[in-house]
C-alpha cells in the first residue's frame, strides 16, 4: 500500500485508460454473454426435507450473484422461500429436481411476483 501513496499519479491516469478502452473493446461481448441459471441437486421423499446440493462451485457463484448475498444463511432461507412460494408441493409430494430448477430459469422479477402473489392469496 504505502508504494502505491507514492506512484506517480500519470500510472494511475495510464492504467485507467487502458481498462476504459478494454471494456469499450469488449463491450459487445460482455452483452452477449449470458450465463446460464444456476442448478442445484435436489433428493425429495416424502415427508422428509428436501436435501438440495450445488453441482459445482459456479452454480454456487450463479445463486450468490441471483440472490445478491455470500452469507450462506441467507442464500438459504431466500432459496427455502424462493421452492416454497414458486414450487406446489406438499410434504407427501414434494418438488423434484426438476422443479426446484425450472424455478430458477425464471427472471427475478418473475420469482418476486411469484413470491407475491403466493404471500397474498394463499
Amino acid at each position: 500500500m504505502e508504494r502505491l501513496r507514492h506512484a506517480d499519479p500519470r500510472l494511475f491516469e495510464i492504467v485507467t485508460r487502458k481498462l476504459v478502452r478494454w471494456a469499450a473493446d469488449h463491450m459487445a461481448q460482455f452483452a452477449a454473454a449470458r450465463p446460464g441459471a444456476p442448478r442445484l441437486i435436489v433428493k425429495s421423499k416424502p415427508n422428509q426435507p428436501l436435501e438440495v446440493s450445488q453441482p459445482s462451485l459456479a452454480d454456487g457463484a450463479g445463486l450468490a450473484l441471483a440472490f445478491g448475498t455470500t452469507e450462506r444463511g441467507v442464500a438459504s432461507i431466500l432459496l427455502n422461500s424462493l421452492i416454497n412460494a414458486a414450487c406446489d408441493g406438499t410434504p407427501g409430494h414434494p418438488p423434484s429436481e426438476q422443479d426446484v430448477n425450472g424455478v430458477l430459469i425464471l427472471p427475478m422479477p418473475a420469482l418476486a411476483w411469484i413470491s407475491l402473489i403466493r404471500a397474498t392469496h394463499w
